[in-house]
């Protein structure tokens, strides 16, 4: 389940996950905004699954509603930096998140999609 909320004067969308990821607990918390100085998307994440905070940085495309962000984080599992890239699109009554993976000579692939809808 998702709780997706505008906070801090509609600047920031703040989005809170809970559920089962490869039968585990999983919590999520991520923030979205739109820097005005920089111009860019920007996003932090974190989750119970590991101690690192990812932040990832981009642009908006406003023909398509989608933010696609990047940046790198530390592999949990083997301390290298693994490249990453997220798509996210932005719909009245839903988001997706698709999530990319890019390791050292390796090629990009998506590993991850949250697709969230409105509960009606």
């Amino acid at each position: 389940s998702s709780t997706n909320i505008m906070e801090f004067g509609d600047r920031f969308l703040q989005v809170k996950q809970n559920g089962l990821m490869m039968g585990m607990p999983y919590e999520n918390a991520t923030t979205i905004g739109y820097n005005r100085a920089s111009e860019k998307v920007e996003l932090t994440s974190f989750t119970n699954m590991g101690t690192g905070m990812l932040y990832l940085s981009g642009s908006y495309d406003k023909l398509t509603n989608k933010a696609t962000v990047s940046g790198q984080m530390a592999n949990p599992t083997g301390g290298e930096d693994i490249m990453v890239k997220q798509v996210i699109s932005f719909g009245m009554d839903y988001l997706v998140i698709e999530n990319y993976d890019k390791r050292e000579n390796g090629p990009e692939k998506k590993t991850m999609q949250y697709k969230l809808t409105r509960k009606k």
